[in-house]
């Protein structure tokens, strides 16, 4: 019975050793790999990096064009339940009262949509207090640097649905600022942990994808936050926020 136990014990023991022991190969193996990391990584750059300037080169944009992303959209829905807040709202910001009449055939767009559809009618021209633009129915707010005006419009597309679609126009320097992305060189990466090769191509859609996102945020929370969902109430629902991006000649500039 003793020499049983004793034996017994030994095989447990030894069954410990042997899981201490992978344990430290692993953990060895995984030390080994985290200190050849910052070798592998300057080798991949440095072989990555050759190839910068050629891909530079075949991203650039052609001479004698520009890529401009001159204005953007967004497009808000309301049902019949929203109209009486939309009337209200043209009158607790005055609209009612604008010498275009703009609150008046708004109003009469709206009161229509509940039995019919169909017609259209602007709310105003919104430019920032900084860079008023004069003219019939300019409305200053607080837009931000990325656009120069906001003009939203309303259309009657059937029974009690009422769309609102916003036109943002960008200002000079938002809607050159894809151009400048394309046109600066990039370089090449390596991200941590998975040590993630990033190209050429890849860095750069990136930084056009996070421009676009930037000037898309700005415009959607001025549409569900301060304008037009302001002129809503809060009341309606944004369903889409599109951006045009289009080649031009700079002669047409």
């Amino acid at each position: 019975m003793p020499g049983r136990r004793d034996d017994a014990r030994w095989e447990r023991a030894e069954r410990r050793a042997k899981r201490i022991r992978r344990n430290l190969r692993r953990r060895l193996r995984r030390i080994q790999w985290r200190l050849g990391r910052r070798k592998r990584v300057r080798e991949s750059l440095e072989l990555m990096r050759e190839r910068d300037p050629e891909d530079n080169a075949r991203l650039a944009v052609p001479e004698g064009e520009q890529v401009l992303w001159p204005v953007l959209w967004v497009t808000e829905i309301y049902g019949p339940s929203h109209i009486p807040g939309l009337r209200s709202a043209i009158t607790a910001l005055g609209l009612d009262s604008d010498p275009t009449q703009i609150g008046r055939y708004l109003g009469e767009l709206l009161k229509g949509g509940r039995t019919g559809y169909g017609g259209w009618s602007r709310a105003g021209e919104y430019t920032p207090k900084d860079r008023p633009i004069p003219g019939l129915g300019a409305i200053t707010t607080d837009l931000p640097e990325s656009f120069e005006r906001a003009s939203p419009v309303f259309f009657g597309v059937s029974n009690g649905i009422t769309v609102s679609v916003t036109t943002f126009r960008l200002s000079q320097s938002a809607a050159k600022a894809l151009d400048v992305i394309m046109r600066t060189p990039h370089a090449s990466i390596v991200r941590l942990p998975r040590e993630e090769h990033v190209d050429v191509e890849f860095v750069k859609e990136e930084a056009v994808g996070r421009k676009r996102l930037e000037i898309r945020g700005q415009s959607g929370s001025l549409a569900t936050t301060t304008f037009p969902g302001r002129l809503c109430g809060r009341l309606g629902r944004a369903v889409s926020v599109l951006g045009s991006t289009a080649y031009r000649e700079r002669a047409f500039l």
